[in-house]
């Protein structure tokens, strides 16, 4: 599709302020040839052309000599002849070629204009239309000249800003020229847009290096770069149009507007303290402000600044200083050393190349300084005021280059000597002691957990050495004192006495000497863990539930079962309980239960020899306490504890458990009779019950017979039978399960049994 390009002329260019029109005359002179009114209006060679089928179609004849159109017929014409006849088609539209007029405005220079029309002829009007554009043998070219004047018109016209309100003058566009498209019988419909108007997407600029701005209130210039993407500020979209091709013209805009702000508006220290920040954020704001001032259409969607300024905001790093102490000890001292810049201008004018190395150097200057005449002890009691110091003139140097700082100051060999809450148990082969019996050892855990008041106090500092580990001191000492407690403690009492004033001793014994030599807290928590050596775990398991002693005379006449438990080591007897030598806890309980028996084995003699009832409830009274007194023969012996239990019942001697035995035997085999018996008449009422089934079909056939004689001794047997089977029912043969046939048939047998007088006891 061709593009017509030509300008508009203002013959009197003051008349308007926003922009100045003037003539393209090599343009205009071709203009006619550009489209065709064939669809619309065309020539034709007579008064009666060949019309399109389903067209409105009129011939419409014009006298070129007079310049109007000829109706009816005029004799005149017959000499001086000049008419020509036109076909107009009215209802059938055309697209012209898209037309394009250039403004210069006075505001933002040239300016393209597009527009594409679409035409077609208004009914009744075909006469208007021709006399219109038939004036000149080309009706195009006239048409064309008439878009023109009406376009130059309408913008001259317009009190709306083309570029600051595109919407509202495309309105008034379309309007003005439907109106003036309809004086001449033509219907118009109006597409209008500025050149690259719908090009919208977003454009890259950068700054192609490096350019100088110069902060505010700073007497020198600092180097920016920057990188941006620009989007349609919705704003100014008229705007945007002008601009699409001009992205060296925004980025000078861009690079002005960097330079005026900045010099207004941001400190050097802003600049780089936060130059992708807050001062981007800003920066962004006032650049769209100066672009739609500068009417570029377009707006900051993304932009990223750079600067050939070697800074370093932010270091955090560990400096090692080894300082010699007045005691001949060296230790390293780690500096942790946070720098953030704050004043950057102040910075660069210190003309300092390498901070590190400037970071160092101070450092150690400062603390060999502070710490001339410092013991190892003074840095262990005091390591948080030299710290104090160190960090005090630092910052004052720091703050000089425009640094602010955080110190922290540590050291292994220090911290070593500086743990000031003391947590450890003792190892596990410290936990066995000896006591005041030979080899008879205990087991016992001591668990300290407390903090040093103070490191100043004086006994405690002969302890405070880099190649000591002072809880490792104090675990030894808490060792040492438990040791000598308990080797004078008797393990009878350690074990039966330990909860009460065994291990309050030991702990005030131990919480006295930690206060007097290391300073800790009276507050410290010391616990005490008895642990069980072998022979706690063997008195352990023996005091685990009851245990069985069965004890009779040697008739077994009279035999009793009692239990005991275990209760503990009787305090006196710890070395004879020690000095027992059992392979078994089982073996050990066998021989307790033996002490028992031996002890009431003659008591029980005597007993069954003069006692005729054995349950006399006396006799188990008596029992007991002849087994409570045996006690007192096992603490002797096994230098145990025990405990009888209430429990004492009498076993059954052997003539009662063979009594009991064919009291069994004999109810079992009577048992056994009465179910064979049963099991006998069972079969005879099912067999009875079977002939019962067969009698009622006889009796059927002796009925279908007329059998009288056979029909009334059937029945008569039948009668018999069902006598025997509804008594048998009665038991439950018929319709319980078998179970409960078998009870009602032993009871049915047992009743006739008794009534016959059988004797039920053999």
């Amino acid at each position: 599709m061709s593009t017509k390009k030509f300008q508009i002329h203002n013959p009197n260019p003051t008349s308007s302020g926003r922009f100045v029109i003037h003539q393209d005359k090599e343009v205009s002179e071709h203009s006619a040839a550009l489209f065709l009114l064939e669809p619309v209006l065309r020539k034709v060679d007579n008064a009666h052309p060949t019309l399109a089928s389903g067209a409105v179609q009129k011939v419409i004849k014009f006298d070129r000599r007079k310049g109007k159109v000829v109706t009816g017929f005029d004799i005149s014409w017959l000499r001086d002849r000049q008419e020509d006849y036109y076909l107009v088609t009215s209802g059938r539209s055309m697209e012209t070629p898209r037309m394009g007029f250039q403004v210069n405005y006075r505001t933002y220079g040239y300016v393209w204009l597009h527009a594409e029309f679409t035409i077609r002829c208004l009914p009744g009007l075909e006469e208007k239309l021709v006399e219109t554009l038939a004036r000149d043998l080309n009706p195009a070219f006239v048409l064309d000249q008439l878009i023109t004047k009406w376009v130059s018109e309408v913008v001259e016209a317009s009190q709306l800003d083309m570029i600051k309100n595109l919407t509202g003058f495309k309105g008034v566009f379309r309007q003005e020229m439907s109106q003036r498209a309809a004086t001449i019988g033509l219907e118009m419909e109006v597409r209008f847009f500025l050149k690259n108007e719908d090009k919208r997407e977003s454009m890259d600029i950068d700054s192609r290096g490096f350019f100088n701005v110069q902060p505010r209130s700073y007497s020198d210039f600092v180097r920016l770069s920057f990188s941006a993407r620009l989007q349609v500020d919705d704003r100014q979209g008229g705007s945007a149009s002008l601009f699409h091709d001009q992205q060296e013209k925004l980025r000078e805009l861009l690079i002005d507007g960097i330079k005026n702000i900045t010099r207004l508006d941001f400190t050097y220290n802003q600049l780089f303290n936060d130059l992708n920040g807050s001062v981007r954020d800003r920066l962004i704001e006032m650049l769209n402000e100066w672009l739609r001032l500068k009417n570029t259409g377009r707006e900051i969607a993304e932009i990223r600044f750079e600067t050939d300024e070697v800074f370093e905001p932010f270091m955090l790093e560990k400096f090692h200083i080894v300082c010699p102490l007045r005691d001949g000890v060296e230790i390293t001292l780690v500096n942790t050393v946070t720098l953030n810049l704050e004043n950057p201008e102040v910075y660069k004018t210190k003309r300092i190349t390498d901070l590190r190395e400037w970071t160092s150097r101070m450092l150690t200057r400062i603390a060999i300084r502070e710490l001339v005449g410092a013991s190892f002890a003074d840095m262990v009691a005091e390591l948080h005021t030299y710290e104090a110091s160190i960090k005090r003139e630092f910052e004052v140097e720091a703050q000089q280059i425009g640094y602010d700082v955080q110190y922290f100051l540590t050291s292994r060999e220090v911290d070593t000597g500086t743990v000031d809450r003391i947590e450890f148990e003792l190892d596990e082969d410290q936990w066995e002691f000896p006591t005041s019996i030979d080899g008879v050892n205990v087991k016992l855990n001591v668990i300290v957990n407390g903090r040093i008041r103070d490191f100043q106090y004086e006994k405690l500092r002969k302890h405070l050495r880099p190649d000591v580990d002072l809880t490792s001191v104090i675990r030894k000492e808490v060792y040492r004192k438990t040791r000598h407690f308990l080797h004078s403690t008797d393990p009878n009492d350690f074990y039966t006495k330990f909860e009460g004033s065994i291990a309050d001793e030991l702990t005030n014994r131990i919480l006295s000497k930690l206060v007097e030599e290391f300073n800790l807290e009276r507050e410290t928590d010391i616990i005490l863990k008895r642990l069980e050596t072998d022979l706690i775990e063997r008195l352990r398991k023996l005091q685990t539930g009851f245990h069985t002693c069965i004890v009779e005379s040697n008739d077994n006449r009279l035999i009793f079962e009692s239990k005991f438990s275990v209760l503990r080591i009787y305090p006196e007897t710890m070395q004879r309980f020690k000095s027992l030598n059992y392979s078994s806890i089982e073996s050990e309980i066998g021989a307790i239960s033996n002490i028992l028996k031996a002890h009431l084995n003659p008591e029980l003699n005597l007993y069954s020899i003069h006692i005729a009832d054995l349950d006399d409830p006396r006799l188990l009274n008596k029992v007991f306490e002849l087994l409570e007194d045996s006690a007192v023969i096992v603490r002797d012996e096994f230098g145990l504890e025990i405990q009888i239990s209430k429990g004492l019942w009498r076993l059954p001697n052997e003539d009662e458990k063979y009594k009991q035995k064919r009291k069994k035997v004999v109810g079992k085999a009577n048992e056994d009779l009465l179910n064979e018996q049963m099991k006998v008449r069972l079969l005879q009422y099912k067999s009875q019950a079977k002939q019962l089934d067969e009698i009622n079909g006889q009796i059927e056939l002796a009925t279908s017979s007329d059998d009288h004689e056979r029909l009334k001794k059937l029945k008569k047997e039948k009668k018999r039978i069902e006598e025997i089977v509804y008594k048998a029912d009665s038991f439950g043969t018929l319709t319980e399960k078998p179970t409960k046939q078998l009870k009602q048939a032993k009871n049915e047998m047992t009743e006739k049994l008794l009534g016959s007088g059988w004797d039920t006891s053999t």
